[in-house]
């Protein structure tokens, strides 16, 4: 028997349609064959922050249950309804028989207590006095502490501070109303910046160190079931009660009050032996069933769960009263926003903000009506027989998919003849998106990405691609996001450090580089027909050649290095430095594009260093920390000159078109372009395809960059090849480091590769630099 192998699957962390298929080709490979969970109705588009390494759904069907009428406090009457996602036979009829008794009777009242989500960090210090002294430090500035966290939130509202002092922990419960939206999200992010801010100030103002800081101790309950959510609630508390009258329950449930109150007693009492938290029938039941429907966090239905049933004799037959003191939901956020959750939320009338309260009471009044049927089947020995029987929130107005119309599409050609426009044709099907996109839409849920179109002229049909780019703002928090998957840490440093980053205006600079390559018309560059903003409704789109429309075109080949020849490597050189040349002649293009100092951001990539020693130093034979010192006291001659480079040139955005004999290198996505010295640019190709050369061969490209960038002589070889040493290191801790790390997270297959390159790549320029110092 061989070693074993572990098969990481294609596509991980990626939700694009190249990525499903990718995982779903992986699967009939390992020989599954599962294609009815493969089928999928569901736009993958709309659930990007919603589920990771897709492969299809399931479909849970939908029951309606209703009428049940609804008591208000102004004495009105409304016949309801909700949405049950259910495989259990008879839930659906159990709650509509409920709902039928209760409505027989005149309905159910309700009571909102309150809405409140909870998030407990634990602080570390050293002794108890110390303890003592942040628990009353965090009592006295908790305006301040209430300012910032509410900063990050146009819906979290910090109500109160509830403080538990243990030895020397403290842990600090931070209470939020977070209006329609059920709130974990949100208060984890608004409790983590809270977190930061007394870590910076505590110290500073007191002079106590903090040891460490959780942002959760197990002191909220999250998705757990305990005494506190009884008695404080997290989510909203919510009462349901109604009246049963004798001659429903006798001819709608079939028993009698008296023989429901005769179980009651003993069941609750064997309940608390059992030491069971609260007591009720099956809540769960409802709770789920509403949830799926709805969209709801379902690791949240047993917390949710949580409910007290009381029962008492009435005059009228039998009291009934439901307490929810846990109901976590939302009627915004999470899976609310897809479309038949959507539809079932207008089924409750509580789609949109608004409609927590109502949400909530619905919920409980639903509840209560499977609680009433279920307990009275039990009572009545029905309860088998029917199983048997049947079993079975933001302010811009952000650009909408609906708009972009063939008249939205004249505005944006503006490097063509518009009048000549005849016709345009719309693809059905997306193409893939870049990373930066994919990154941003783990935060926001605008249009983003690419559309194909046909535009049709009098003279000529062009297949092209509509680009509409997130801002710098979104794709830096998504790249938070993952990072915060990968070291909190990390995570931190790129917040405090994001302003200096490639990132940044990453939404602008490509459309001014389109802009003057446009202008230039550089034979190595996708045709350009338009470029559009409109800064308030945040609308930065292109519109250019589709190259995956072209003959002989070769796309996204960064796992593909073979099919980079010497010659097209060769090709791939020389036009990235005819670019080059032309922007280092037009001071007022260069101008427009901000210069990179990954010094700015030192502790990040020194972090990062750290990072790649900890997770593979059974991977690469070198320490990054002590490379990292080579990069900190590298320097490069002011005979080096700088041009606008485009800092992410590799064979993901540089596409190989064979025509007839000669190979034609098309450089497109141009969001991370920099100001910087040219070298950058041909490192990191070269850690691309250095697979598929020697080293005679790769020596061979970066004499030629040389003699094709600095055919004036202006710059001696020693220091070009300094530059080149300088501008790798540079590449390996703000890109390759990163990629690697990442890894974790989301799979980039090229990720160790092209480090494990770059890596031979220096040691080929030092053994170059040593002899050229020899001479």
């Amino acid at each position: 028997m061989g070693p074993f192998i572990y098969n990481t699957v294609a596509g991980r962390g990626l939700l694009t349609q190249k990525s499903i298929q990718d995982r779903i080709n992986h699967l009939k490979f390992e020989g599954f064959e599962l294609p009815h969970l493969w089928s999928n109705s569901i736009d993958y588009n709309e659930i990007q922050h919603n589920i990771e390494s897709l492969i299809g759904s399931v479909e849970i069907p939908i029951g309606l249950v209703g009428p049940l009428t609804m008591l208000h406090e102004d004495g009105q009457l409304e016949n309801v309804y909700a949405p049950a996602g259910t495989l259990e036979g008879a839930l659906v009829a159990s709650m509509n028989r409920g709902a039928k008794a209760i409505s027989l009777s005149g309905g159910f009242t309700s009571e909102f207590l309150h809405q409140r989500m909870v998030r407990v960090p634990l602080f570390f210090l050293q002794t108890k006095e110390v303890a003592l002294s942040l628990a009353q430090w965090i009592l006295t500035n908790s305006g301040r502490i209430r300012e910032v966290v509410e900063s990050y939130s146009n819906h979290a509202k910090l109500i109160d501070l509830d403080i538990t002092v243990r030895n020397t922990e403290v842990h600090v419960g931070f209470v939020y109303t977070t209006g329609d939206a059920s709130g974990q999200n949100m208060t984890t992010t608004c409790t983590w910046h809270g977190i930061m801010w007394i870590k910076e100030c505590f110290p500073t103002e007191t002079t106590f160190e903090i040891l460490d800081v959780i942002i959760e101790g197990n002191g909220s309950s999250d998705k757990k079931v305990s005494e506190f959510l009884i008695s404080e609630g997290r989510g909203c508390k919510v009462i349901a009660s109604c009246d049963l009258e004798e001659k429903v329950i006798n001819r709608i449930l079939r028993t009698s009050s008296d023989a429901i109150l005769k179980c009651y007693g003993p069941s609750s009492s064997r309940a608390k032996e059992l030491g069971m938290l609260a007591f009720n029938i099956n809540v769960a039941n409802a709770i789920a069933a509403i949830f799926v429907a709805t969209g709801q966090d379902l690791a949240s239905i047993h917390e949710s769960s949580m409910a007290q049933l009381n029962l008492e004799k009435s005059e009228k037959g039998l009291r009934l009263s439901l307490t929810l003191s846990s109901l976590v939901i939302g009627t915004i956020g999470g899976g609310t926003h897809l479309d038949d959750r959507q539809d079932a939320l207008k089924l409750m009338k509580c789609q949109g903000s608004g409609k927590i309260e109502r949400f909530a009471r619905m919920i409980a009044g639903f509840a209560l009506s499977l609680e009433i049927s279920t307990y009275a089947a039990i009572v009545s020995g029905e309860f088998a027989k029917a199983h048997e029987k049947l079993g079975r929130n933001k302010p811009v107005n952000w650009l909408t998919r609906a708009e972009v119309t063939s008249d939205f599409i004249r505005k944006v050609l503006n490097f063509t003849n518009v009048e000549a426009l005849e016709n345009v044709k719309f693809s059905e099907l997306e193409t893939e998106k870049g990373i930066l996109t994919l990154l941003a839409k783990r935060v926001n849920k605008k249009f983003t990405g690419f559309i194909p179109v046909e535009l049709i002229f009098a003279t000529e049909t062009v297949q092209a691609l509509l680009k509409n780019k997130p801002t710098d703002a979104e794709v830096l928090k998504g790249l938070q996001l993952v990072s915060a998957s990968v070291n909190s840490q990390l995570a931190q440093l790129i917040v405090q450090h994001r302003e200096h980053l490639e990132y940044s205006n990453c939404h602008v600079k490509e459309l001014t580089v389109y802009r003057w390559l446009s202008a230039q018309k550089n034979p190595n560059v996708p045709r350009i027909f338009g470029v559009y903003t409109d800064e308030h409704r945040e609308i930065y789109m292109l519109c250019i050649e589709d190259l995956s429309k072209q003959h002989g075109i070769f796309l996204d080949t960064e796992n593909t290095p073979e099919i980079w020849t010497l010659e097209a490597v060769n090709s791939a050189l020389r036009a990235i430095a005819s670019i080059h040349e032309s922007a280092r002649n037009d001071s007022e293009f260069m101008s427009t594009i901000p210069t990179f100092d990954w010094n700015m951001s030192n502790p990040l990539y020194r972090h990062l260093a750290h990072l790649v020693d900890e997770d593979y130093s059974d991977v690469f034979d070198v320490k990054f920390v002590e490379l990292f010192d080579d990069l900190v006291n590298s320097k490069v001659d002011e005979t080096v000159w700088k041009t606008v480079v485009h800092n992410d040139f590799n064979p993901r955005n540089v596409a190989l078109q064979q025509v007839d004999t000669m190979n034609r290198p098309i450089i497109y996505d141009w969001e991370l372009v920099v100001q910087h010295y040219p070298q950058r640019d041909v490192i990191e190709f070269l850690s691309f395809v250095a697979d598929n050369f020697t080293d005679a061969n790769l020596v061979g490209f970066l004499h030629l960059h040389y003699e094709i960038a600095n055919e004036k002589q202006e710059v001696s070889h020693h220091e070009w090849l300094n530059a080149y040493r300088h501008t790798i290191l540079e590449f390996i801790f703000t890109r390759c480091t990163f990629y690697v790390a990442a890894n974790v997270v989301i799979e980039i297959k090229f990720a160790q590769r092209i480090l494990k390159n770059a890596l031979r790549i220096l040691k080929l320029i030092d053994l170059e630099i040593k002899q050229n110092e020899s001479l």
